[in-house]
């Protein structure tokens, strides 16, 4: 106060100045005394998270402990959907009529999917001219309805050209012949192909793998040379061609050849005559069509997998490079998944896992994955087998008691 009284003196204010700067002096002396009396209180500190990490790590010891569910699981990828014993696949060349008329209605009395492989730069003119004339082929029509009754569509080059020559046209009929089958039949999706007279070229295998197709079937239609034949990858799978000459013994002691080793048996099929369709409508070689009633039936009595040629191709596919993994929860769960190296461009098909461990084993549905349409199991004793799509699906397995 006393330098205040002293200013005002100094410098002579006047007397409404006096009292503003006595008022100020006043107002500055209270907040100073409050600021003492009261210290303004500081912002509570926010409580930091518990650091989940010392649980988590003692959690994950206590899940891989021996004993521990994660300790014992066993977990197989099954060879083949199921764990049938093997697979078999039902294939058509060239796409006449026959197949539609006579083939259609057999499969479809025995629930049976089949791969119909199309000449696509001769549908429109609805007729093919090979070695032994005139062939009528199916309508563009009947093979959209072919498709959406479940089988698979797939290419037999453009025009029928021998593709294991050296002045073809892969684009044309590759390319060109997988763009016209799709524009023609809306929500197709081309993946596969046969090659003409069953040749091929690696240049010509080369060229469909670079460009969208995952598997091509190759062939034989004599027995001896099938046995003859080698794989060499899923773009020349080998065939047996089926003509009335063979013995329907070949065909049975092949099959359960394929069986017997777990393989994969595919039927190269062309005519099937039922007695009434016209010549020209017939494909090439037909066989009765109560020979491939007696195939289904024979194929449907033993564990094999019936399902179109790009299905089986594609479950091989990623059976080869899918790998388990298991994620341990605690000491009696685990999650269980199916990785590959890289992302599928498509929704990729399941994978049938069989897991085993000493107990009663639950499986559920996971619930980080909640969008995941594994197929799940309602539990068993000691195993239980679920279907899962690799990099998408995982369920939960749970141990109750031993």
């Amino acid at each position: 106060m006393q330098f205040f009284r002293t200013l005002t003196l100094r410098y002579r204010c006047p007397n409404s100045a006096k009292l503003i700067i006595a008022l100020a002096a006043v107002a500055l002396v209270v907040t100073a005394c409050a600021a003492i009396v009261r210290p303004v209180p500081e912002a509570p500190e926010t409580a930091e998270p518990a650091d989940p990490a010392p649980y988590s790590e003692r959690n994950r010891r206590d899940a891989m402990r021996p004993g521990s569910l994660y300790s014992e699981l066993e977990a197989a990828i099954a060879r083949w959907p199921e764990f049938a014993e093997a697979a078999a696949s039902i294939t058509f060349d060239d796409g006449t009529r026959d197949q539609y008329l006579v083939a259609a209605p057999v499969l479809e009395r025995h629930d049976v999917r089949a791969t119909f492989f199309l000449i696509s730069h001769k549908m429109d003119r609805g007729v093919w001219v090979d070695q032994a004339g005139p062939r009528r082929l199916m309508s563009w029509r009947e093979a959209a309805r072919l498709a959406d009754a479940g089988h698979e569509i797939g290419s037999h080059g453009a025009t029928h050209v021998d593709l294991s020559r050296n002045d073809v046209n892969l684009e044309l009929e590759l390319d060109a012949s997988r763009t016209q089958i799709e524009r023609r039949l809306p929500g197709v999706t081309v993946r596969t192909l046969s090659w003409p007279y069953w040749r091929s070229t690696p240049e010509a295998r080369k060229h469909a793998s670079e460009t969208g197709y995952i598997a091509a079937r190759g062939g034989a239609a004599v027995p001896d040379q099938f046995r003859n034949l080698q794989e060499t990858g899923t773009l020349n799978v080998p065939a047996m061609g089926l003509r009335p000459a063979d013995p329907a013994e070949e065909w049975d002691e092949l099959a359960a050849e394929a069986v017997a080793n777990g393989g994969w048996m595919v039927y190269a099929l062309h005519g099937l005559d039922n007695g009434s369709i016209p010549d020209m409508e017939l494909g090439w070689e037909p066989i009765p069509d109560s020979e491939l009633e007696r195939i289904i039936t024979r194929l449907q009595a033993r564990d094999v997998w019936i399902a179109p040629f790009g299905e089986v191709a594609a479950y091989k596919q990623l059976r080869e490079m899918a790998r388990v993994h298991l994620e341990p929860l605690s000491y009696d769960r685990v999650r269980v998944s199916l990785r590959v190296d890289h992302d599928a461009e498509e929704i990729p098909p399941k994978l049938t896992v069989r897991l085993a461990a000493e107990g009663t084993l639950l499986v559920t549905r996971d619930e980080d994955n909640r969008g995941a349409e594994a197929d799940l199991p309602a539990g068993s004793e000691r195993s239980a087998v679920v279907s899962l799509r690799p990099n998408l699906d995982s369920v939960v397995i749970e141990r109750r008691g031993r």
